[in-house]
């Protein structure tokens, strides 16, 4: 009620309010140690992300980049610290190489602590190189406590896993599916078509679709089972994507039929209204399937009733409506693909195959 009340979001209320706390935590152990605060603070603020396994992979890559880059300032230190020239040019080296990488690299954001670490160790250390095993003492610790802090809070207070958001975000997909296809029936029974609310609705599917593939790669570090099933929800991820693109086209299609000026007069008996309500009915099985086993043992009907079959049929024949219904059509197979696989989606690709009927 407190969230409806105010206009907050609750897992994003939770996630700064765990932030807030392990900044306090971290701030008191600084100080208790004599380390450096703001390293702690910083840590934590940049790892406080959406889910655990975001968190975690992004922990991991701070940790190696830091400790990686500590390594490397206090090797300059040593080698080059009695000469301005090498010195200069050793960094300047160390920092090209880094920014080089990142542009290839699966890991950029390791790639960039280990420039930032490094010349947090090396600069100010190069006319006095005594300091510099201390100051890279200081960074590895401080950034250490900050992993640990925002580790904890992530795992252990209110943990939100990426595995959950690539549920939700699939519920959200299907949902999406049938607020456009919704949108589209209403629009030509009733000849006001609202085509703000379907471009918006196209644009909520295509960024949903989009960002499965950032949460499955997060999913893989917090869930076992997306771990264990990666290749098969990759796969699953592209027929989404074109699940999606699919939904989009039949806006489209549905505001030009709109548009045409000897656009039909369509009635909720009307071989076209039927041929939309079938995918539509698509779209609701889709949604009610996902709590459904996804080791082979759920059969989904995936068949259209001849009823349904015959209405498509009936709408292609007709010059107004046949690209709409080319449409439908397609989303209709690509429906039936997309129940298929997520049925067997987690068992091993070669009993997934057979298992499709």
């Amino acid at each position: 009620m407190p969230d409806r009340i105010l206009g907050l979001d609750k897992t994003q209320a939770f996630i700064a309010s765990k932030s807030c706390t392990a900044i306090i935590v971290g701030y008191g152990l600084a100080l208790l140690f004599d380390w450096n605060a703001s390293y702690v603070a910083t840590t934590i603020i940049v790892l406080q992300t959406a889910s655990l396994g975001t968190t975690i992979t992004k922990a991991s890559l701070r940790m190696a980049g830091t400790i990686s880059g500590a390594v490397v300032g206090l090797a300059v230190v040593a080698l080059c610290a009695h000469d301005r020239v090498q010195f200069t040019a050793a960094m300047a080296f160390i920092a090209g190489f880094c920014v080089w990488a990142m542009q290839s690299s699966r890991y950029q954001y390791a790639w960039m602590l280990v420039v930032v670490t490094s010349a947090i160790v090396a600069w100010p250390s190069a006319q006095n190189p005594l300091n510099a095993f201390q100051a890279s003492v200081d960074r590895v610790t401080a950034v250490t406590l900050g992993v640990v802090l925002s580790g904890l809070a992530s795992a252990v207070f209110w943990p939100v896993t990426a595995a959950s958001q690539f549920e939700q975000t699939m519920r959200q997909l299907f949902e999406g599916c049938r607020e456009l296809i919704t949108a589209v029936r209403r629009g030509l029974l009733e000849q006001t078509m609202n085509e703000a609310a379907i471009r918006g609705t196209q644009a909520k599917l295509i960024s949903l679709s989009t960002s499965l593939d950032a949460t499955l790669t997060a999913a893989r570090t917090d869930s076992t089972r997306f771990r264990q099933h990666v290749g098969n929800y990759e796969r699953l991820i592209d027929e989404l994507q074109e699940l999606s693109l699919e939904a989009a086209a039949i806006g489209d299609a549905g505001m030009q039929l709109a548009r045409a000026p000897d656009a039909p007069a369509i009635s909720r008996p009307s071989a076209l209204a039927q041929a939309l309500q079938s995918i539509d009915n698509a779209s609701i099985a889709l949604f009610k399937q996902l709590p459904n086993p996804r080791n082979g043992t759920f059969n989904p009907d995936t068949g259209q009733s001849t009823a349904e079959q015959e209405a498509i049929a009936e709408v292609q024949q007709a010059d107004s409506t046949s690209l709409l219904a080319e449409r439908i059509r397609a989303f209709g197979d690509v429906s039936v693909r997309v129940r298929q696989s997520v049925a067997v989606v987690e068992i091993p690709r070669g009993e997934a195959v057979a298992k499709i009927p």
